[in-house]
């Protein structure tokens, strides 16, 4: 089964430590990832989908998007179908922005297939990251997330799914090769920046240009 976008969703915070996101997922062999921005010295510490805990993305979550500000992003495999509820718990909010997306056809297994991450705490124009795809037939999904405001658009190996001026997700629309895969997410202007990249592998590898040995039935006789 291929991967393919399901959904995506956002929602954000100035106070008290909880931010509640409506998502609603439609499909088959479902993964819901959902990114949380928070401002400095806020932590996100759980997020929860229909009531069910989800799994911080390990190893390159979380990292700093601007001098003590940073972003987490977080799995779920199999989020209930229909709509429900992101719910994110924070020590404390001042700024905190949460987004979900899903895709369907996933592998309900072993993700991250790859990961990597990028981040500047300097003013640039945007970020490259560079994921090594292991199995194939994968998508590239990225959160990426900047403190200026200034806007963000698609650059090479990207598609915009969902964004705002300062943060949002994008993906590599379509499956990609094994090996190294780039993906960059542009500022309109400069700022700080930060970006979480994840491989997908599919619910089911495929077998197209596979050969297969021919079976031979035996008679009995």
């Amino acid at each position: 089964m291929a991967i393919a976008f399901d959904a995506a969703s956002s929602g954000s915070a100035v106070s008290g430590t909880t931010v509640t996101v409506a998502h609603t997922c439609t499909g088959t062999n479902l993964i819901l990832l959902v990114a949380t921005r928070n401002d400095a010295n806020e932590t996100t510490s759980g997020i929860t989908y229909a009531g069910v805990s989800m799994t911080q993305v390990p190893t390159v979550s979380p990292i700093n998007y601007h001098t003590g500000g940073n972003m987490t992003m977080w799995y779920l495999f199999a989020p209930a179908t229909g709509a429900n509820n992101i719910v994110a718990t924070c020590t404390t909010i001042t700024s905190v922005v949460v987004r979900g997306y899903s895709l369907t056809g996933a592998k309900q297994s072993g993700f991250p297939d790859a990961s990597s991450n990028a981040n500047s705490l300097t003013n640039v124009g945007g970020l490259t990251t560079s994921t090594t795809v292991v199995a194939s037939n994968c998508w590239v999904s990225s959160y990426f997330s900047n403190n200026s405001g200034g806007g963000t658009n698609a650059g090479t190996g990207a598609f915009l799914r969902s964004a705002d001026a300062s943060n949002g997700w994008f993906d590599s629309n379509g499956t990609v090769a094994t090996g190294a895969y780039s993906m960059t997410v542009n500022n309109t202007g400069t700022a700080q920046c930060g970006m979480i990249s994840v491989s997908i592998a599919p619910s089911v590898a495929a077998t197209s240009g596979k050969n297969f040995p021919t079976l031979t039935l035996l008679g009995v006789g």
